[in-house]
């Protein structure tokens, strides 16, 4: 029942676009990680002689702009969808156009006191270590048990030397004096049958293992998303 739910996953999109939001979460989380706090950092402290108030207000945009990218993504992951916030337009004349006689400091508080800047920041910032690790190893499992598909198609390209005698494969374990040496433990992967043999392995353990972990990963940084930089949930609702 589990190679079969595997399977079924295997032939599905579900995990290939779970891994292609994930790979791209660990590009872009960190771009967008290092714009947001670049930004902020920068600033922040420029406030105090007045120059970081319009750099603190362009801040404002920039972590809202990182947000609605990060929606959009999130749809990537199957059965997922990030509804927008509704956005706070008193004070303002159409899309995000501020009313001049507003005034800066009107419009910075309006910008930093949107609820949605404090999830955004949590998300965008506070949240990229844990997500970056959840990413990295899911994915890495995944790209990892891919490769060990494709052994057959490279093993005989690999170089190794025992005793000043060059040989090809791949050696897992521990050949001081070559596969059919004395005191060689492990795996030797210097045949085509065994290779073969060894991406079956791998096959089953990607079907099994990695696709499920690809997409349960994918789909809790997606929903991570969706609770974080969402539309709140209406507290009166049933």
């Amino acid at each position: 029942m589990i190679a079969m739910g595997g399977f079924r996953l295997l032939v599905s999109a579900a995990p290939w676009r779970s891994a292609a939001y994930l790979l791209g979460s660990i590009v872009i989380g960190t771009v967008l990680f290092t714009v947001v706090v670049t930004v902020v950092a920068v600033s922040a402290p420029l406030v105090v002689i007045g120059i970081g108030l319009p750099l603190l207000l362009a801040a404002a945009h920039v972590i809202r702009g990182a947000a609605h990218l990060e929606r959009q993504r999130a749809a990537m992951v199957p059965g997922i969808a990030v509804a927008e916030p509704p956005v706070d337009r008193a004070g303002t004349a159409g899309d995000d156009v501020e009313v001049p006689d507003a005034g800066l400091l009107a419009a910075l508080r309006r910008r930093w006191t949107d609820p949605a800047v404090a999830p955004s920041l949590g998300y965008l910032v506070g949240l990229y270590v844990p997500l970056m690790v959840l990413d990295t190893v899911a994915v890495g499992l995944w790209l990892g048990l891919l490769g060990g598909i494709t052994i057959p198609f490279w093993y005989w390209a690999v170089p190794q030397t025992f005793d000043g005698v060059t040989d090809h494969g791949l050696f897992w374990g521990s050949f001081p004096h070559g596969p059919g040496g004395p005191d060689a433990v492990g795996l030797a992967i210097d045949d085509l049958p065994t290779a073969i043999a060894v991406a079956a392995v791998f096959a089953v353990l990607f079907m099994v293992v990695a696709c499920p972990v690809v997409v349960a990963a994918a789909r809790l940084h997606a929903r991570t998303a969706g609770r974080l930089l969402g539309r709140p949930a209406d507290p009166l609702a049933p």
